[in-house]
């Protein structure tokens, strides 16, 4: 066998990132057992942020890279968002055979056993045909006819669940129970006497036992917290709860998958996109992935929110089935009670605030309880999340956001399709404008981020920054960002501000030297308007500094109009352009940026 070879695949593949933490910390949990300390732990977060990535990576290393600890994995992923309850016959088939199915391809190397999850019938062959006693012994444990019939699937259950933790002690054969989508088991079927259970609270000594401990995950955050891990569990697990991606990873995940896609995702759309999707994975997956013609038109920009329109509006949009399936039969279940549609409209156009009872009561006047009421089911549904005992945060996913908006339009503003769609395209616009300016945040970093490795070099004018003069790239003391002076009632912003030692005696800012830029990341050439308020800029900031030298430096990456041109000679202010600026940051091995 291949000992790189993991049993279970792992679908995100090369786009595994930002998880490092996790893997970290899951691989010690493992590895430890039995360890007194070592408690069982709880993954949650909302679905497709990459939980079964991480109980797969780790499962598999485990399944590799060790042979103390039995790694056990179990899945109840193909009962999500099913109308009928799991019954407690196939739950214990499951959890039954997962153990089984892990401890025949760990013990035999046999990985193909999870390719193609192997069934109970076929492991009871499996386990006689090579004579392994520990499996013979379990088998005739689980065939064994109940004494009392009457409670028959019950005893089946409890037995399933707690028969882990005691092989592992009584064999000496430290276990890493990783349990998938465990919010599964708040609603099984007692077929004996027809009632639906919480079978969590039956874990309660599964969860304890350092031998056998428990990983599960839950991709229902409401449901794991209150259902799931309520009750006789409270305390019991440790959880840690996946959020999405920070930028930069959110920024990485994007440009690998254009390139995997063959698709011109430049730095600007992988940052447009984290502003967009703010990290979450399976929306950049969908927008990058979509079937929208407007996809053809990267790396433009600006048809980002024509890509998220046709995928929150279209039947073939991969978003609108997501959150269809999510949220959507529940939003429509919800707008049945008055009460609770005002709220969810009210949220909608209150994006991320801290919503507490009292106040929605007061601005719809509607009675406090009521609106208290509905917060929770809310909160149940995981649109919004839980700040405290009677407060709330409103959702953090802002797609999500515009489907709930879009469905409002049509549900209960009652608008033809057609007045509904011209409102989230409005909305969607503004957003992208929004977007526009936040992006270009990021072309300062780097422009920052350039103006930080000068090392006291000098360099040829004419090829970076359109004089023909030697220029030296003096050694900055410190970087500033976005400084602004007031005057006559108007803002002069500076965009990046590099301060460097003068060479002389003179005290404050007089001894400072300073490079004074201004970043444009537009697609259309700056004019000689825009030199005109850099002048202006420059001449507020160092009116109010008083620096002892200043340079000039205008960066945009759509170069500049001729007038421009000739206008930013004149004024011997530095200029570059998308390559001038690309070859200088290549200079100290830094990003280069591209259109």
């Amino acid at each position: 066998m291949d000992k790189q070879l993991g049993p279970l695949e792992e679908t995100a593949g090369e786009w595994f990132v930002n998880r490092q933490q996790e893997l970290d910390l899951f691989w010690k949990w493992a590895t430890g057992i039995p360890h007194p300390g070592r408690r069982s732990y709880a993954l949650i977060g909302l679905r497709r942020t990459g939980k079964t990535a991480v109980l797969h990576k780790t499962f598999n290393r485990l399944f590799t890279e060790q042979t103390r600890v039995l790694p056990v994995y179990i899945t109840f992923a193909q009962y999500l968002n099913l109308p009928e309850p799991i019954t407690a016959y196939q739950f214990a088939a499951e959890y039954f055979s997962g153990y089984v199915r892990s401890y025949l391809a760990f013990r035999y190397h046999r990985p193909d056993l999870h390719e193609h999850k192997t069934e109970v019938d076929e492991l009871r062959i499996l386990a006689h045909d090579l004579a392994d006693p520990l499996l013979i012994e379990l088998f005739r444990s689980y065939d064994r006819e109940p004494v009392n019939k009457r409670v028959a699937a019950h005893n089946l259950m409890q037995w399933v669940i707690n028969f882990p933790k005691g092989y592992a002690r009584t064999h000496n054969m430290p276990t890493a129970m990783f349990v998938d989508e465990f919010q599964v088991l708040t609603r099984v079927l007692d077929p004996d006497d027809g009632r639906v259970r919480n079978l969590t609270d039956s874990f309660q000594h599964a969860s304890e036992t350092r031998y056998a401990p428990m990983l599960i995950s839950g991709s229902s955050v409401s449901m794991m917290v209150g259902d799931a891990l309520g009750g006789m569990l409270s305390g019991r697990f440790q959880i840690w709860r996946l959020k999405p991606l920070e930028q930069e990873f959110a920024v990485d995940l994007a440009l690998r998958l254009g390139r995997h896609l063959d698709l011109p995702v430049t730095e600007e759309v992988a940052v447009a996109l984290y502003e967009l999707t703010q990290g979450y994975p399976y929306a950049i997956e969908s927008i990058l992935s979509s079937v929208s013609p407007d996809l053809a038109r990267l790396p433009d920009v600006e048809a980002l929110k024509d890509i998220v329109y046709f995928e929150l509006t279209n039947g073939l949009g991969a978003l609108r089935e997501h959150y269809e399936n999510e949220y959507g039969k529940y939003v429509r279940q919800l707008n049945g009670d008055g009460t609770t549609r005002k709220i969810l409209f009210w949220i909608t156009n209150h994006p991320g605030e801290h919503l507490h009872s009292r106040q929605i009561a007061e601005q719809l006047s509607l009675d406090r309880l009521q609106v208290q009421d509905s917060l929770e089911k809310l909160y149940k549904l995981d649109i919004i999340d839980r700040a405290s005992i009677s407060t709330f945060w409103g959702p953090t996913d802002p797609l999500l956001l515009d489907f709930l908006r879009f469905a409002h339009y049509l549900e209960v503003e009652e608008l033809i399709p057609q007045d509904a769609e011209a409102k989230l395209r409005a909305e969607l616009a503004r957003q992208q404008g929004e977007i526009n300016r936040k992006t270009g945040h990021f072309t300062e970093i780097i422009v920052a981020g350039v103006l930080n490795n000068f090392d006291g070099r000098s360099v040829a004018g004419e090829t970076y920054f359109s004089l023909p003069e030697t220029i030296t790239l003096p050694r900055m003391e410190k970087i500033h960002r976005r400084e602004g002076v007031m005057k006559a009632a108007e803002l002069h912003e500076i965009d990046v501000i590099g301060e460097y030692k003068l060479h002389n005696q003179q005290e404050g800012n007089a001894s400072l030297g300073a490079w004074l830029v201004s970043v444009r990341y537009q697609t259309k050439a700056m004019g000689e308007g825009e030199v005109e308020a850099f002048l202006q800029a420059v001449a507020a900031l160092q009116a109010e500094k008083g620096y002892g030298a200043v340079t000039r430096w205008y960066f945009s990456k759509a170069g500049f109009t001729k007038a421009a041109q000739r206008r930013l000679k004149r004024e011997g202010i530095y200029s570059s352009d998308l390559p001038q600026f690309n070859a200088l940051s290549s200079l100290f091995g830094l990003l280069a940026l591209t259109m």
